[in-house]
């Protein structure tokens, strides 16, 4: 182990005190690590929860399929009534027929336990589903946001003060009705607001799913036995005794009211207190929202609003920076690189959906699929060639002086081949060194949490010499090592002034 004191010495002109420069990265490192983790530890919950969601959807398509509950259901029209009694008859038909192959089998008394066995247990089954079934994973046309926030895919870009309105008109039991210009980050506050439910923010609301709808999908979906629009039934009927423990967020609300929507008038219904929809955000413009007050009136009263604003300067840095945690694996990014992606965006511009968008178009232009100079030389030749080869059907003469340049192209395209090769392996070893820059940051962090841990400032020498080892050699050296490997083959891995310009475009 290297001596304390002469990593200290050998430092000490960019970090004069190493125990201070621990301390003052705890915050940094308590939000590096919160993220990470976060993002790391979901792989197994994720894999348990679509294992149940299997279980769940396959108990359901049975019922389904050979279910009688839905037989004592209240009728949608005649046409439902024939269908129920057709399916009575297909039932006994199916009996009938798995009789015939089993008994010769097993003989009748041993077929008649299994098959009026299994048929009981099918029927009880059917009836005590909807008292004993799990709350629905899955709603019609609807996105599970809780589910992707525990698949890793919601980042929470939304402002604090408009979350806590939102949820202290919830817990009110009324319903919220998130109201901005476009493209300011209403959708993206209602995903933020489902991270902050699944991430336990408000007691009141913990625990609850959220589902979004774009309620455009949700207008004129007739049913063929009842020939109206029952969808919204449907989704009540599906969120059974679970009601209270659901928000659902309909995008595009005002499209309820339009034109005399019939959905309206349901979801009129549904929005009062006891008709099964106890917890509702609603999504739309200042100007849509007047249309719907004035067409709608009784409609929007149940509603009380949130006003979302463009996000300021520094909530959209921090948004973004929360973006670049969660991306999978580590991002460069130049000093001040956050602060220029704002000022770029344009600060009159819908915050933070330009900024993100921004961001976004910088990120992939580093994480797509980039080509090295020798491949892009060989692409380069190759269509050269196919040029050639083309001419030689209409060129009745110096076809020898075409085919000689082919061939030439030929060999030139098979060294660069070559070249290609190796650079291509050079590239997967930039794409692993970001893997470990990766565990090289969490490593660190982790140590300055550990740092921050001592009660009185006294020196843990074996963790303050992993810190330094850390932060001022290990963590440097990898970052040096991308960004000259990377320029060496003209290949972008830095968020710097020139992508940001090139993102632009």
């Amino acid at each position: 182990m290297i001596p304390f004191a002469a990593l200290q010495e050998a430092v000490k002109k960019d970090v004069p005190d190493a125990l201070k420069e621990a301390k003052q990265m705890f915050e940094e490192a308590k939000l590096y690590l919160q993220t990470t983790q976060e993002k790391f530890s979901l792989s197994l919950r994720v894999r348990l929860l679509r294992i149940l969601d299997g279980i769940i959807s396959c108990v359901e398509s049975i019922l389904n399929g050979f279910g009688v509950a839905h037989f004592f259901s209240a009728t949608e029209g005649d046409v439902r009534d024939e269908w129920k009694s057709e399916k009575i008859m297909m039932l006994l038909h199916l009996a009938t027929l798995v009789a015939s192959l089993v008994v010769p089998l097993l003989g009748a008394v041993k077929a008649g336990l299994i098959i009026g066995g299994t048929l009981l247990t099918i029927a009880a089954l059917s009836i005590l589903w909807p008292f004993i079934k799990p709350r629905p994973h899955q709603l019609p046309k609807a996105i599970n946001l809780t589910r992707q926030v525990q698949n890793g895919e919601i980042v929470g870009q939304g402002r604090k003060e408009s979350l806590d309105e939102i949820a202290s008109i919830l817990t009110r039991n009324r319903h919220a009705l998130l109201i901005g210009p476009s493209r300011v980050g209403k959708s993206l506050t209602a995903k933020a607001f489902a991270l902050a439910v699944e991430r336990g923010d408000y007691k009141e609301l913990r625990g609850k799913t959220v589902f979004i709808f774009n309620t455009t999908d949700l207008i004129d979906q007739k049913t063929i036995f009842s020939g109206g629009n029952t969808i919204l039934n449907r989704i009540k009927a599906l969120m059974g005794r679970y009601g209270d423990d659901i928000i659902l967020v309909f995008d595009e609300i005002y499209k309820a009211c339009q034109n005399k929507a019939q959905i309206g008038n349901q979801l009129l219904m549904l929005l009062d207190r006891g008709g099964g929809f106890p917890h509702v955000i609603g999504i739309t413009t200042a100007d849509e929202y007047k249309s719907m007050k004035k067409e709608h009136e009784p409609f929007s009263l149940r509603f009380d609003t949130v006003e979302i604003t463009n996000t300021s300067r520094d909530e959209t840095i921090k948004i973004l920076g929360q973006t670049v945690l969660h991306h999978p694996t580590p991002l460069l990014l130049e000093e001040g690189a956050l602060e220029t992606i704002y000022d770029q965006s344009g600060e009159k511009g819908p915050q933070p959906a330009r900024s993100s968008g921004l961001l976004e178009r910088c990120i992939s232009c580093i994480d797509r699929v980039q080509k090295s100079p020798a491949e892009r030389q060989k692409t380069e030749l190759e269509n050269r060639i196919a040029s050639l080869r083309s001419q030689l059907f209409f060129t009745r003469q110096n076809k020898k002086a075409i085919y000689e340049q082919i061939q030439e192209l030929d060999a030139q395209v098979q060294e660069l081949q070559r070249q290609a090769t190796k650079e291509k392996a050079e590239m997967d070893g930039i794409i692993r060194s970001r893997d470990l820059l990766g565990k090289v940051k969490a490593e660190m962090y982790s140590s300055v949490v550990k740092i921050e841990g001592v009660a009185q400032r006294t020196l843990n020498a074996k963790e303050m010499t992993r810190f330094l080892l850390l932060h001022s050699f290990l963590n440097r050296i990898v970052e040096s090592s991308i960004i000259e490997r990377s320029a060496a083959l003209g290949i972008k891995s830095v968020i710097d002034n020139r992508l940001i310009k090139e993102a632009l475009v």
